[in-house]
């Protein structure tokens, strides 16, 4: 069965670089909206065509998920709700949650530094919206939750919450 860990948290907090670090050292394939932001669009920094997007995106997945492929899927997924679609909808993979936290004044100060800026708006609205994952509340399904914390740009070893 293969493994899909669902890299979460809010803009600006360092899941992509972590992901694509976790990736390298484990030998699974990294998926990240943005670089379907970017096929879709021909930019990363465009952010239309959602729809066109999205159904790319977990095409990508789905492909890995019937190929037997290990992967790290980067996307927000800040509330359980969108923590559990991917439950839901790619039911065959093994599933594994990455929760990268970081204090709101570095997710902006990273945000400032990106090809694609985050409107401050929409920074805002993540950062009440956000259901950090609870062991207690999110799916059983959940084989392991690892928390991350991004420390001025240093990444704190992951710990789990749940699994082995």
């Amino acid at each position: 069965m293969a493994k899909m860990y669902l890299m979460c948290g809010c803009s600006g907090s360092g899941k992509t670089t972590f992901a694509k670090k976790f990736a390298e050292e484990n030998g699974l394939k990294y998926l990240g909206v943005d670089e379907f932001y970017a096929k879709v669009n021909g930019d990363e920094r465009l952010h239309v065509n959602s729809f066109d997007v999205w159904i790319e995106y977990f095409k990508a997945i789905h492909e890995a998920e019937i190929n037997n492929i290990d992967c790290i899927v980067d996307t927000n997924a800040i509330t359980r709700t969108h923590r559990q679609q991917f439950i839901d909808w790619f039911p065959t993979f093994e599933h594994h949650m990455i929760y990268i936290d970081a204090d709101p004044s570095l997710r902006k100060r990273n945000n400032m530094s990106r090809r694609r800026q985050v409107p401050d708006s929409a920074m805002d609205r993540m950062t009440e919206q956000l259901e950090i994952p609870c062991a207690t509340y999110e799916s059983k399904e959940w084989k392991s939750i690892m928390f991350v914390k991004n420390n001025n740009n240093n990444f704190a070893e992951p710990y789990m919450m749940k699994g082995n």
